[in-house]
């Protein structure tokens, strides 16, 4: 997944391949993940993790992440091997996430956009599926 985003108003927007996208006229920068603004830490509530059980993926933090105005997550993502899975984020929604893939879709990654921090790549998956933990 290639994500990018306009410096001029913030809007962020993400692609299977990688290209060259203009917002606002100007040409995207792309956006990495795990970038920390201000040289700050990624501290525990930045710290995602993905937990599978069946074809159930659930993203949560090793913290409970803000749902502020001033600091919130904006959305989250799933890559499979056939696609993708997004859900645009309020502030009235928890900061674990769940998704339901399909039976015949395989997980690559996870992220999801943080207003103060930028995009959070996850940073581990926990297969509780059969008591298979992969890390």
């Amino acid at each position: 997944m290639f994500f990018y985003q306009c410096e001029e108003c913030g809007n962020v927007v993400f692609s299977q391949e990688e290209k060259e996208l203009v917002c606002c006229e100007k040409k995207m920068s792309l956006l990495l993940p795990n970038q920390v603004l201000d040289g700050e830490e990624l501290e525990d509530i930045h710290y995602l993790n993905v937990r599978k059980i069946g074809v159930l993926y659930s993203l949560f933090f090793e913290s409970d992440h803000p749902m502020l105005e001033v600091h919130h997550l904006d959305f989250a993502l799933i890559e499979t091997n056939k696609g993708f899975h997004y859900r645009k984020l309020s502030l009235e929604d928890l900061s674990s996430i769940d998704f339901l893939v399909g039976t015949d879709e395989e997980y690559v990654n996870a992220y999801v956009y943080c207003n103060q921090f930028g995009l959070i790549e996850a940073a581990k998956l926990i297969d509780l599926t059969a008591n298979n933990n992969k890390e």
